[in-house]
């Protein structure tokens, strides 16, 4: 094989991303015949045809794909660097974008920035807060450097992207000071038939809860289903009903609301998750936080 030639590589790029030799002339504001020319070269340099035609249309063919997927790694790779080097021309101060599962406790995630930030002055944190398919959608469009999440990616979503396991936490069930001492005893059966508020089905407590309930056939009165958890922490606080809430958050629940602990199980457990993309330039900030956790 002759020398690699960059160029005929970036014309295939955009080529393959339009289905057109047309759209991607005059995307890249040269000829067509140009563009012809230099994809002639490449597979003729390659030793394999990259497209089958249907039509005036292009479509990969399974060598076209391979050649494509390379290419996406070389571009992005590219991109990263010229915005590494950008960053340090332009400033020392590090910007971070963290997507954020708006299941995720807000206490937790206020401890996880504090702590990134006591350890340098020159970081900037840009912090998206929204649902779980946004916030991958977000990420494979290089939007954001990480997402913390309380569920790894799935499987069968076409996000090339790593699921890191930062900690894992137990279940604590709260109400009122009063209630919390007269269930406390008996708990968990003191939990059948109260007044119970639940997480919104979104989240994943909402199953793990339902299902604990089930085995332990437990059947409590739920008055609500709450997709923000801070409001369902309110009303808990009202005497309105028990709720439960990650262990690892429960010395700030009862500080912060002034509800006390029923009982505690490790039977309901949430994890949590850093997710980033496939990368081959590491960013600082997102190895700081895997370190935070690193012995689990």
């Amino acid at each position: 094989m002759e020398q690699f030639n960059w160029n005929h590589l970036k014309y295939f790029y955009h080529v393959a991303r339009e289905g057109s030799i047309t759209k991607a002339a005059e995307r890249l504001y040269v000829t067509p015949q140009t563009i012809s020319s230099q994809l002639a070269l490449l597979e003729d340099s390659l030793g394999y045809s990259l497209f089958d035609r249907h039509g005036k249309r292009l479509k990969l063919n399974q060598e076209g794909q391979l050649v494509l997927r390379y290419a996406e790694d070389i571009f992005k790779t590219g991109r990263e660097l010229l915005a590494e080097l950008k960053n340090a021309e332009l400033s020392t101060r590090r910007v971070v974008s963290i997507g954020i599962l708006d299941s995720i406790p807000k206490i937790l995630s206020c401890q996880i920035l504090d702590r990134v930030y006591s350890t340098s002055e020159n970081i900037r944190i840009v912090t998206h807060e929204t649902d779980f398919e946004q916030l991958l959608a977000d990420l494979a469009l290089n939007k954001l450097d990480m997402i913390l999440s309380d569920r790894p990616v799935p499987p069968n979503v076409a996000v090339k992207a790593y699921s890191k396991l930062l900690t894992t936490s137990n279940f604590t069930f709260f109400a009122t000071p009063k209630r919390a001492r007269k269930l406390r005893a008996s708990f968990p059966e003191s939990l059948n038939h109260q007044h119970f508020l639940m997480p919104g089905e979104r989240s994943v407590q909402y199953t793990h809860v339902l299902s604990w309930f089930s085995r332990l056939d437990l059947t409590p009165i739920i008055l609500g289903e709450f997709d923000d958890t801070e409001l369902m922490k309110m009303l808990g606080q009202q005497g309105r009903g028990i709720f439960c809430a990650p262990t690892i958050i429960a010395k700030y629940i009862q500080l912060q609301y002034g509800v006390k602990s029923i009982g505690t199980t490790d039977k309901i457990q949430e994890s949590y998750y850093s997710i980033t993309p496939e990368r081959k330039i590491k960013n600082p900030v997102i190895e700081l936080i895997h370190d935070m956790y690193k012995d689990g």
